[in-house]
């Protein structure tokens, strides 16, 4: 397996993506009959970025109601959404179907890829729904693995039900998660692994994005915010940051500025209440 740019696989990597891992881990390796490779992707994550763009409508849709009953100006709303984004992993802030078709290449070069989550096997039904709605079971064939312990040794124990293992000789395992103990547990994988067999693993770790070192809005992240709010209101499918022009910057603006600093404690916990409700996973993502 080939790191680009990367020397050591003692720490995992920082990613704000699932895209990134294509960038930074070259998945066009070979493969052979008594090699395993393996795309280890975490549930909360892998979920919300394939899911449809609707998800990020659903919560617009959450947050409009909540404001709305709590008499927030939208302004306010506006920085308010724009700090979410930063903290909840359900927002479906990528174009789905460029993680779905990274999936899709990962099948072709003979990755197989597997979701690892903590949750219990007893999800709820607006959950199920959002999964079916994913594709990722369904078209895909990727496999869901519950944990009831540490990551990697159910990983392992999964390992040692697979069809190919009696016949392993070598072991490649990408894996993604929020979690930094999740990332730093995996990267001890070969110290389960009871057989003589070569294991490599590559441990991405999903950073929280950074607003500014002050912690407010950036010029161009008011900027990106505005466009893709007039956008939902409009009714219009959410364009990707590197859709949005000098032109519908310049309208946005016209319609939306934002408040320096915003309160978010009160705001999460209404939000964390929500989000249970339409069985929405919320993470502050601190660790």
């Amino acid at each position: 397996m080939t790191l680009v740019g990367i020397s050591s696989l003692e720490q995992p990597i920082p990613i704000q993506s699932l895209l990134e891992i294509e960038d930074k881990a070259i998945i066009k390796t070979t493969s052979s009959d008594n090699k395993v490779k393996m795309l280890v992707l975490d549930f909360d994550h892998t979920l919300a970025k394939s899911r449809v763009l609707s998800g990020s409508d659903d919560l617009n849709d959450c947050l409009f109601r909540l404001n709305l009953k709590n008499k927030v100006h939208f302004n306010a709303h506006a920085s308010l959404l724009f700090k979410l984004r930063e903290g909840a992993s359900f927002i479906a802030c990528e174009n789905p179907n460029k993680v779905n078709s990274f999936i899709s290449r990962c099948h072709q070069y003979g990755w197989e890829v597997i979701i690892l989550t903590a949750r219990p096997e007893n999800m709820s039904e607006m959950t199920r729904r959002n999964l079916e709605q994913s594709r990722l079971t369904s078209l895909l064939g990727v496999e869901i693995i519950f944990s009831k312990g540490p990551k990697k040794d159910c990983f392992y124990e999964w390992l040692q039900k697979h069809p190919r293992w009696s016949k392993v000789e070598e072991l490649d395992v990408l894996f993604a998660d929020d979690k930094a103990s999740h990332c730093q547990g995996m990267l001890k994988l070969a110290e389960v692994v009871k057989k003589p067999i070569k294991v490599s693993v590559i441990s991405f770790h999903y950073q929280r994005a950074l607003v500014s070192n002050e912690g407010l809005l950036t010029k161009k992240q008011k900027e990106v915010l505005a466009v893709q709010l007039l956008f939902f209101r409009n009714g219009k499918e959410l364009p990707e940051d590197d859709q949005i022009g000098t032109q519908e910057i310049n309208q946005a603006l016209k319609h939306f500025s934002f408040p320096d600093e915003v309160n978010l404690d009160s705001f999460y916990q209404s939000i964390r209440s929500l989000a249970s409700e339409k069985g929405c996973p919320f993470k502050d993502n601190q660790n």
